[in-house]
């Protein structure tokens, strides 16, 4: 067996592994952007509440602006948390991006391997069958009852 098919397994295994590291950085970056809509949600959730308040007339009795501030400060603390999320969610995209390269670079050196393998058995081959014509031409110019 020649090198090239020896390392045929090792090249379908590193391509594997980078297919795997693309698709948990596609996980990833799905999550991230779930992440960020649930923060875009809090904050416009925050914002329409505070409009609602702002529009009522007539004022507001101290109990409800209790509640009202209380609730705020809820909001507010996951608004601060999402935050968090986030920035964790954007950690692990940039961790699964850097592995994805690792793999992918890896796979892509394997691959140039191969194909140099390759290249060198087909000059090989090459070579052997043009050794093998020159030596039968000399065969026959060398024999002139074999020659027409």
């Amino acid at each position: 067996m020649n090198r090239s098919a020896r390392l045929q397994p090792v090249q379908r295994l590193a391509g594997d592994k980078a297919d795997e590291a693309g698709q948990r950085l596609a996980e990833a970056r799905q999550d991230l952007d779930s992440q960020r809509q649930q923060l875009r949600q809090l904050l416009t959730f925050r914002q329409e509440y505070a409009e609602q308040l702002q529009g009522q007339s007539g004022g507001i009795n101290a109990a409800r602006l209790r509640d009202y501030n209380a609730f705020i400060s809820r909001i507010d603390q996951a608004i601060q948390q999402q935050h968090q999320v986030v920035a964790q969610a954007k950690h692990r995209v940039n961790a699964q991006r850097q592995d994805w390269l690792e793999a992918y670079s890896h796979s892509r050196a394997v691959g140039r391997v191969v194909d140099r393998f390759r290249d060198e058995e087909r000059r090989e081959q090459e070579r052997r069958e043009q050794l093998q014509l020159d030596e039968l031409a000399r065969r026959t110019y060398s024999n002139p009852l074999l020659g027409s």
